[in-house]
């Protein structure tokens, strides 16, 4: 089954939840999240580098979200603006309409220049068939050559001052619109041993791990769950990304907080900006967790608790007295622990648990948000603990 056909609910779900979420109508939420488990898969993976941010995420069972801003990859969720259409239908409702006259002046438009701007399309064009059309900011400047200075002046700097109202627009919906977070789907254990790919990008070039979430709602608590249900869709990867236009820039309302409010058309489109990726990232077959910042009073420090760790994988560079540590770790959290080698007979991963005495996860144990530790130690201390072990393995290694 192709992915198109697959993913085919994901526009109806998202335009179903941008509604919900700006009606403020949060108790059909729930009726929407269990929706969504109908679509959701067994396992989503994540690829980590064997740091501080990882070791919290394993045992507060937490995932670390992200404004798109921040990515690695500039281009990753950059949302794409289609400008020159409003600047012109400002320029011409906001500033050159008031300033025609029927003949015109040095200080005035005449309606024969009105109605050309009016007609102008964005850019130029040369075409068999209506032969050449100027562009609208080429025909601006050339008929402002013939207007007077002052006039010329004027209206340069309404031009000016619409396109710094896009940039405006554009850097708040850049960096404060969405928290997100981002996983792997596999359809089968032989589909992650061929992603090899994946190690090299994410996880420090294999010295890192790869953690396997159960993806069981249950396990979570309210309204956590509703969110985080509602938030994971799978990603789109094509060539066409949609952009913001007039309707949006046109409709975007600032606030007092001076951050912008969308109509539910840009808002739904600004949803699917962040789930569309191009198609040379299909390999990585990503589901995200989107968040919207209307929602992120939920998020603590950039964490939200997340579906129960099942299993984790360690990279086949990773060193042995680090694995050691890893292997005291998963054994304290009741978390299966398996190692990567390269397979001799194809250009693949092998995978071996090497914790053998671990027991499988009881579902009987349902208080992971806080504390994982069955000897009833803090957190803070397995992180701080681990952490001291691993720096002090690591210095040693690099004498």
């Amino acid at each position: 089954m192709g992915q198109k056909k697959r993913y085919e609910w994901v526009k109806d779900y998202v335009d179903r939840y941008v509604n919900l979420i700006n009606s403020g109508r949060f108790e059909s939420i729930d009726l929407l999240a269990r929706e969504k488990e109908a679509h959701l898969p067994k396992y989503l993976y994540k690829y980590y580098s064997a740091n501080e941010f990882c070791i919290s995420s394993i045992v507060n069972n937490s995932v670390y979200l992200t404004k798109p801003a921040d990515f690695n990859d500039p281009f990753d969720s950059f949302i794409l603006k289609d400008e020159k259409l409003f600047v012109k239908k400002m320029m011409i409702n906001s500033v050159i309409k008031d300033r025609t006259t029927e003949f015109g002046s040095a200080n005035h438009f005449s309606e024969i220049e009105y109605y050309s701007l009016y007609n102008a399309p964005i850019t130029s064009r040369n075409s068999s068939y209506s032969g050449y059309k100027e562009g609208f900011e080429s025909l601006l400047s050339r008929i402002l050559r013939s207007k007077a200075n002052q006039f010329q002046h004027e209206v340069y700097l309404s031009k000016a001052e619409f396109y710094h109202e896009v940039a405006q627009i554009m850097k708040n919906v850049r960096e404060k619109t969405f928290y997100i977070s981002c996983f792997s789907h596999f359809e089968s254990e032989t589909e992650f041993e061929n992603q090899t790919v994946m190690w090299s990008h994410y996880a420090k070039n294999h010295t890192g791990i790869c953690v396997k979430y159960s993806v069981k709602s249950f396990e979570l608590e309210e309204p956590i769950r509703e969110s985080i249900l509602c938030g994971m869709y799978p990603v789109s990867y094509t060539s066409r990304v949609p952009m913001l236009g007039y309707r949006d820039f046109s409709s975007a309302i600032k606030n007092m907080d001076g951050d912008y409010e969308w109509s539910n058309h840009t808002h739904r489109k600004l949803f699917k900006m962040v789930l569309t990726k191009s198609r040379f990232w299909s390999y990585e077959n990503e589901w995200r967790l989107v968040l919207d910042a209307n929602i992120g009073d939920l998020i603590m420090n950039q964490s939200l608790p997340f579906f129960k760790v099942d299993s984790i994988y360690l990279g086949c560079r990773m060193k042995s007295d680090i694995k050691l540590l890893f292997k005291k770790l998963t054994n304290q959290l009741n978390v299966k622990l398996f190692e990567s080698t390269l397979a001799d007979n194809r250009l693949a991963l092998t995978y071996n648990m090497i914790n053998n005495e671990t027991k499988i996860y009881n579902e009987s144990i349902q208080h992971y948000k806080y504390n994982l530790n069955k000897e009833e130690k803090s957190n803070n201390n397995v992180i701080s603990q681990f952490l001291k072990e691993y720096d002090l393995v690591r210095r040693e290694m690099q004498k």
